[in-house]
């Protein structure tokens, strides 16, 4: 990819190279960073995560310290009330084709926002952007070979750009810019002797992505059906053009999505950029593991905000920015059911999981007989299962799930009420 304002970032920031998110779901991932609480059983009822409308949310904590709170967000984030938090009077863009990227009138609209008189100081702003899903759309003027070999790697080159104007429409020396990902995904590509395979099918899944749109939701079960079945052939269609063997790593990012029937925790899913960039901060790179949940706690030290330790399950990492020691936390993690819809919950496979530096630890939530565990620092992409032969490994990870189970349930966290639910 061609990213010079990325890269800008990154030699005047603090770069997280072991990131790891909690979840697989935009919704509950969101929710889970604006909390600095887990997702519990987001795998079995993902309702129960939905608790961003808690005035003990961290978003309220920057308003209590005077900030005004502003964000560009999807539609669908309605799901989780966040169209009442924040201040601005247009916070939702259309989940339609022409607004929903940045190069078709939403960068120009996160612009003027950055320019307009609405935005008063001090501010936060969140933006979420959908620019790098798969299937998703591609600037023709970015087609050409030198912003990236692949369809991902010339996505994110356009991205890039607009990176590049917002910083434009900022003062960066009193600007805090965190730069990070709700969850990862399968880049669907590999090298082989003498071209690239690339799986991900950009005008295709773009043309489904809007058929799909268009499907009603009682039949969405039929469309899913439909779906899986024609990624399944056009996979094995692909194939053929491959004259090498695959590694197991590769078959897998080729082949699955995030979206798949068994919504497993691979480091393709849960490993995410995290980067802290602008105000006074140096060039740094941190390497030791760290979480989604740490980062609204990290922020809100730098800002020398209180916010009360016993209602998170994260903490402040700014001592790694000043070269001091933390112990490291797991990082727990769940994937979640496939959509909201009671269609879905018995035709999907969560699991549930624990991440150390060392090691990667999942099993089904239904079924915990089928469980994963991979040495990261000698199998870092995650090709062999060593779980049979370290049982003992097992048992303190599952300890570890249960300790950080119980003390989510032993807060004052709770699910919302069917009133909020409705609003």
């Amino acid at each position: 990819s061609l990213t010079p304002n990325i890269d800008f970032l990154i030699n005047n920031g603090i770069s997280c190279k072991q990131a790891i998110t909690s979840t697989d779901y935009t919704i509950t991932s969101i929710s889970s960073i604006f909390n600095s609480q887990y997702p519990i059983d987001v795998g079995v009822k993902q309702e129960k995560n939905f608790n961003v409308l808690e005035k003990n949310n961290l978003l309220e904590n920057l308003r209590n310290d005077n900030y005004n709170v502003y964000a560009t967000i999807p539609k669908s984030f309605s799901r989780l009330g966040l169209n009442f938090i924040f201040d601005n009077k247009k916070t939702n863009y259309e989940d339609v084709e022409h607004k929903f990227f940045l190069n078709l009138e939403l960068g120009i609209e996160i612009l003027k926002n950055l320019q307009s008189k609405e935005f008063k100081e001090p501010w936060a702003y969140y933006i979420h952007l959908n620019d790098l899903h798969q299937g998703t759309n591609l600037p023709e003027e970015f087609s050409d070979k030198r912003y990236g070999k692949t369809i991902h790697d010339r996505k994110i080159s356009g991205v890039d750009i607009w990176v590049g104007k917002i910083l434009k429409n900022i003062n960066i020396e009193n600007t805090i810019i965190v730069l990070f990902s709700d969850h990862g995904d399968y880049v669907r590509n590999i090298s082989t002797k003498d071209k690239i395979i690339d799986f991900e099918f950009s005008k295709l899944r773009t043309m489904s992505w809007k058929i799909g749109r268009k499907i009603p939701s009682f039949l969405e079960p039929i469309k899913r059906k439909i779906d899986l079945k024609a990624k399944d052939i056009l996979f094995k269609q692909k194939l053929k053009e491959i004259k090498q063997e695959l590694t197991p790593y590769e078959k897998r990012n080729l082949n699955l999505q995030r979206s798949d029937h068994e919504r497993r925790l691979y480091d393709d899913i849960v490993h995410i950029p995290l980067i802290f960039a602008g105000y006074n901060f140096s060039k740094k790179s941190i390497v030791e593991q760290i979480r989604s949940v740490d980062i609204f706690p990290t922020l809100t030290e730098i800002l020398k905000i209180s916010i009360d330790q016993k209602k998170i399950q994260g903490q402040s990492i700014v001592p790694l920015f000043n070269g001091k020691k933390i112990d490291e936390q797991p990082a727990y993690m769940e994937s979640s059911i496939y959509a909201i819809s009671d269609e879905f919950k018995d035709h999907t496979e969560p699991v549930i999981g624990i991440r150390t530096s060392q090691y990667k630890y999942f099993r089904k939530i239904k079924d915990p007989s089928e469980r994963y565990l991979f040495d990261l620092i000698n199998d870092p992409k995650e090709e062999r299962n060593i779980s049979e032969s370290n049982p003992d490994i097992i048992e303190k990870m599952e300890e570890i799930i249960q300790k950080i189970r119980n003390k989510v349930k032993e807060s004052d966290s709770r699910e919302m009420t069917k009133e909020e639910t409705e609003r």
